[in-house]
């Protein structure tokens, strides 16, 4: 699998928002696409992310001393205040806890010098990977319920603007079946032959050019200090 191979993400980040040079904490860091393209601008960046495997995997490929992994989830983070310039959320609020979503901005906001910002980037609801997660349920299923929770809580978080809704698509480029069951439904092969079949008829009416291309809506918002904003109008 091929995540986001036309860069849509970073592009989007670096569009609206400044990261040259800043110091950047990623909550859920993932295997390792984000944290890469970050990299390749910032001064510095802490990457956290409650799984191990992910984890390794990010360290495989990216061994540079201006990134420093950590194992951890986004209900607590225990840094010092006024540590970063950025602290992002790349598609991983809504995997914390509902509980814990609107603490962790709290933490996070926390954690920000003064010119500091949250970047928040969520699926949308559209797309057809997002179709065959909710249709078959791979990957992370529905999840609906929890996004929904997520923007819920990034538009409550006290004295912060949330900004405007940035939408955009990335793609995802499998080779085959196989690699799309592996990489979204490892346990592919505890599953019914009918389930797997009615994957298969969907997979091959998104064929192209010998591989399979799915895309999924991303949404991202960039909040910010309500004086800053204020701040950030005046010419």
């Amino acid at each position: 699998m091929i995540s986001d191979p036309t860069g849509q993400c970073i592009r989007h980040i670096i569009r609206h928002c400044d990261i040259t040079d800043k110091t950047v904490l990623i909550v859920g860091c993932g295997k390792v696409r984000v944290t890469e393209d970050l990299a390749r601008h910032t001064r510095k960046i802490k990457a956290l992310d409650p799984d191990e495997k992910a984890l390794a995997a990010a360290k495989a490929r990216i061994a540079s001393g201006d990134v420093e992994f950590s194992r951890g989830g986004g209900d607590t983070l225990e840094f010092p205040e006024q540590s970063f310039d950025i602290v992002i959320y790349p598609l991983s609020l809504h995997h914390i806890p509902v509980h814990a979503m609107q603490s962790s901005l709290k933490q996070a906001a926390g954690l920000l010098r003064e010119e500091g910002k949250i970047i928040v980037i969520e699926p949308g609801a559209g797309g057809t990977l997002i179709e065959s997660e909710e249709r078959f349920c791979v990957g992370d299923g529905n999840e609906r319920g929890k996004k929904e929770a997520a923007q819920s809580a990034l538009e409550s978080l006290d004295g912060w603007e949330k900004g405007a809704n940035i939408h955009f698509q990335t793609f995802f480029h499998f080779d085959s079946r196989k690699d799309f069951l592996d990489n979204l439904l490892p346990w592919h092969r505890l599953i019914p032959e009918s389930t797997l079949h009615g994957i298969g008829s969907f997979l091959k009416m998104h064929q192209e050019n010998g591989r399979i291309i799915l895309y999924a809506d991303r949404k991202m918002n960039i909040l910010t200090r309500k004086n800053q904003s204020a701040n950030d109008g005046v010419q």
